[in-house]
Formats: structure tokens, sequence, C-alpha cells
């Protein structure tokens, strides 16, 4: 190799095609409906049917909207600890999945509710911090 010119030698070898850089995903495991409870497992029937995407996406959808809705009534209790009821959900799906519309129609009441508590006035939500008199200390 000329001094300077080109590409030296080790990379000269290398006559492969380049890796992808994703991989093909499985396809979804069939989550159990039925242990989402009778209403859960209604609505999951019911957005299949409208959105048509599918059920295990919906499935989680569901269970991270219930989820939300049940965390300000309740907390664990571990050993004297108190930690608050909570679980993340991670969503993967290909392109035209209806991941947003599943979220959606999943979250509608959720954020019908956090509206009305938006507008009720934040002054009743969040009361003005008290003043801090500098002359007083």
């Amino acid at each position: 190799m000329k001094k300077g010119v080109g590409r030296p030698a080790w990379a000269e070898d290398r006559q492969s095609d380049p890796l992808p850089l994703a991989r093909e995903l499985d396809p979804a495991t069939p989550i159990p409906v039925e242990a989402l409870g009778a209403v859960g497992a209604a609505v999951v029937e019911q957005m299949h049917a409208v959105i048509q995407a599918p059920e295990a996406l919906i499935g989680q959808s569901i269970l991270a909207a219930m989820n939300q809705v049940a965390q300000p009534f309740a907390n664990v209790i571990i050993d004297g600890r108190v930690p608050p009821l909570s679980d993340f959900f991670l969503t993967l799906g290909e392109s035209g999945e209806r991941k947003s519309a599943v979220d959606a129609w999943a979250l509608a009441h959720v954020r019908k509710r956090q509206r009305a508590l938006m507008t009720k006035g934040s002054a009743d939500l969040f009361p003005p911090a008290p003043t801090l008199n500098m002359t007083m200390i």
C-alpha cells in the first residue's frame, strides 16, 4: 500500500455485506386477556375489533391504563417500607401497528379527568407558596 493513499491491508480483506442495524421482531406472544378481568377483557376485545391492532399491544395498554388509575388509591407495603404502586411499560411494535391509536383509546378517560382537574383551577390544586418577609429575619 502506498503511503497516504487507499485503505490499509486489513480493511481491504473484508468483502462481506454489512450487518443490518435492526433485527426482525419475533411474533407477539398471545396475551391472557381473561387475566385483565371481565371489564378489561371486554375492552381489549372491542378495541381489537375497532382498531385492529394486535391483542398483545392492546392488552398492555389497557393494563398500563388500569395501573395508572389505581396508583392514587394504593401503595405496596414490604417489610414496613411503603413504595408507590407503580409499573413501567415499554411497547415495541412495527410502524403502522396502531400504537398511538391504542394508547389514545386506552387513556381517553384518564386524559378527560386530567383536563377536568386542570380547568377546575390551578389555585385549588396548587395554592401559592407563602412569601418570606426578609425584614423579619
